[in-house]
């Protein structure tokens, strides 16, 4: 017996160790444990209907750049795995969990090379779960691996590979979000000229030309064009210059001290693990690093929303992990590691229970492999998802009987309903009014709602404001187009159907110009005639000179606008869009051609003033008011049914 154990089961327990003990058998078992997707079922609400929208632009082969503008692409919806169509989930399914194995595999790969796999595995665990909280899993993956191309004895294989593979993640990722896949394109061509040595120019094609082809095979792939290659990158272009100027969210002062810190101990580890390296390559992986801390810190911290930070803290953390070289200070990378773990679970205020729960992962995994396998758990699931957003958004037969048939978008946002209800979608560009953040942008809502192509009809819902601001004043181009060529035909306490019909504006005529300081009251003047809107243009009060330069490491100044109805009334403050104050806010309309309560786009207003955070903007302000004929939405739908 003991003979047969030694020859047979000794052997045996042997191999099963070697094979568990392997990166690849640790990094998949990982892969179950810390699946990221909690979930396939779709939700109602601001976010979901913004992914909704990557999913039903992508299937119905919308135009990206013209038809739909997002900083996302038409391979948005892969990162956001939601069973809105079987086809855009499995291929998101199959994205996801690529790109989360190719993070456990690297992760476990690089803490083992300086610590044992029973230390380094539990790490992996923790660190891999941190990470997967913000879908950038991707870019962690490329940087780590970047900064080992740049070492001086990194295996030649990769030094072959990396800007092959680079580039064709690159072309993916900026078809997936255009800034992610922009810093992984420059911080990949950064270190092919820094680490290349006399190769560079090689590899340097070698990246283009990978990055060229992947990016045509999948823009084409989607239904896209080569003709809106141009819009698509000059409109994205569009939302992230004005991205620090409209979505400032000031939260706790702590969390900016906490991404210093965090900042300062990746820098010393990196410093500390490229000591032995040639100048001109730690330099330039230093350079690296403060490239992606900046992009992330802006993605991070621009708007201190809730969640927005851990971009920058998993990021910081796979950046600690990609320094953990041999022969570096293992108690250095131990105690930066704890350390951005600590802040990563102090700032999201997470708890570490429910984010390291194996069971909880390998369920959901199990369950949605067998849901996409099954046809029939996949209607039960879409059928059932619907008829849950249906109940929450409660629309009545009237609403709903008004749509079908018709080419619809919902105003301000809850795209989710169209999902939901399997009505058929004719978007304006910016499909969330609160994304167009420029006057570009405001003006290709406009020029979509004044045109033969737009909507039919227009569902437009009582929705929460984004940053504390007054929805009457998002995109304001595009709600004064709305208030011309719409006019409404069924009103509810939640919902209003609005039809197109005949222009129903006049010409504009400039009334009064008013020059003010920053808080000083303005008052809006009165309509010359009964039948006459009245709208203001605001100048100057975009940023300017050194806040320009502040708004483009960080974020501007935020603005605000005050509206007081009556001499002595009391005000109320709302944040607003600086750059988009000179598209023409809506100040008073006539009650026959408003839109009904509560929808009404009059803001009821005498007096309205613009205020800033910074108590050191002196400019003056320029506010020119504007009179335009009106005909009432009785007439106007009379006219269109006609």
């Amino acid at each position: 017996m003991r003979g047969a154990f030694t020859r047979v089961l000794w052997p045996a327990l042997r191999w099963a160790w070697r094979v568990a003990t392997t990166t690849w058998f640790l990094g998949v078992a990982l892969f179950v444990i810390t699946w990221p997707v909690p979930s396939l079922v779709p939700q109602p609400g601001l976010d979901f209907s913004f992914v909704a929208g990557l999913h039903m632009a992508t299937h119905e082969h919308l135009h990206f750049g013209t038809q739909i503008v997002a900083t996302y692409g038409p391979l948005g919806f892969l990162r956001y795995p939601f069973l809105y169509y079987t086809w855009t989930a499995g291929l998101a399914l199959l994205y996801t969990g690529g790109i989360h194995l190719l993070l456990c595999l690297t992760l476990v790969w690089a803490l083992r090379r300086m610590l044992p796999a029973l230390i380094a595995v539990p790490i992996a665990w923790v660190c891999v779960a941190i990470i997967a909280m913000q879908p950038e899993s991707a870019l962690v993956v490329v940087v780590i691996w970047l900064i080992e191309f740049m070492r001086s004895d990194s295996a030649p294989w990769l030094k072959r590979w990396f800007p092959i593979l680079a580039g064709a993640i690159g072309g993916v990722e900026v078809l997936i979000k255009l800034n992610t896949g922009v810093t992984i394109a420059v911080l990949a061509a950064l270190a092919l000229l820094i680490g290349g040595r006399r190769e560079w120019r090689q590899r340097i094609v070698s990246f283009a030309g990978s990055f060229a082809v992947s990016f045509l095979i999948a823009w084409l792939a989607t239904g896209q064009s080569i003709d809106n290659v141009g819009p698509y990158v000059s409109t994205a272009r569009e939302i992230v210059s004005g991205w620090s100027t409209a979505m400032q969210y000031l939260g706790p002062r702590y969390q900016l001290w906490a991404a210093l810190v965090a900042a300062i101990a990746v820098f010393v580890i990196a410093w500390q693990s490229t000591k032995l390296e040639r100048l001109s390559a730690r330099a330039g992986i230093l350079l690296i690093w403060l490239l992606l801390g900046f992009s992330v810190f802006k993605e991070g911290f621009v708007g201190q929303s809730a969640g927005h930070e851990a971009i920058y803290f998993s990021t910081a953390l796979g950046a600690v992990i990609a320094f953990g070289w041999p022969g570096t200070q293992r108690l250095s990378v131990l105690w930066g590691l704890t350390l951005l773990v600590v802040l990563s679970f102090a700032i999201s205020q997470g708890d570490p229970g429910r984010l390291l729960d194996p069971r909880a992962s390998e369920r959901a995994l199990r369950s949605q492999v067998s849901t996409m396998l099954s046809v029939a758990k996949r209607g039960k699931l879409m059928a059932d998802a619907r008829a849950a957003m249906n109940s929450s958004y409660s629309l009545d037969a009237t609403t709903l009987n008004e749509l079908r048939g018709r080419s619809v978008d919902i105003v301000p946002s809850e795209q989710g309903i169209l999902w939901a209800n399997n009505l058929r979608w004719t978007p304006i560009p910016i499909y969330q009014f609160y994304y167009a953040l420029t006057p570009a942008l405001d003006e290709l809502n406009a020029h979509m709602l004044a045109s033969a192509s737009g909507p039919e009809r227009l569902l437009r819902n009582i929705s929460a404001p984004i940053n504390e601001r007054n929805n009457l004043f998002d995109s304001p181009a595009a709600q004064r187009s709305m208030l011309c060529h719409y006019a409404p035909i069924s009103t509810t306490a939640a919902y209003q159907v609005l039809t197109r019909v005949a222009d129903r504006c006049g010409k504009p005529q400039l009334i009064e110009t008013s020059r003010a300081r920053w808080q000083q009251w303005v008052s809006v003047p009165k309509p010359p005639a009964p039948d006459e809107l009245i709208y203001v243009r605001v100048s100057g009060a975009a940023p300017h000179g050194l806040e320009g330069l502040r708004g483009l490491l960080w974020r501007s100044y935020m603005r605000a606008i005050g509206l007081k109805e009556g001499a002595t009334g009391p005000a109320r403050d709302f944040s607003i869009v600086p750059d988009t104050v000179a598209d023409g806010l809506l100040m008073s309309i006539p009650v026959q051609a408003d839109f009904l309560a509560p929808f009404s786009l009059d803001p009821q207003a005498t007096q309205l003033a613009l205020g800033t955070s910074s108590g050191s903007l002196a400019a003056v302000l320029t506010y020119r008011f504007y009179a335009e004929k009106i005909t009432p939405t009785a007439a106007a739908v009379a006219f269109g049914s006609a």
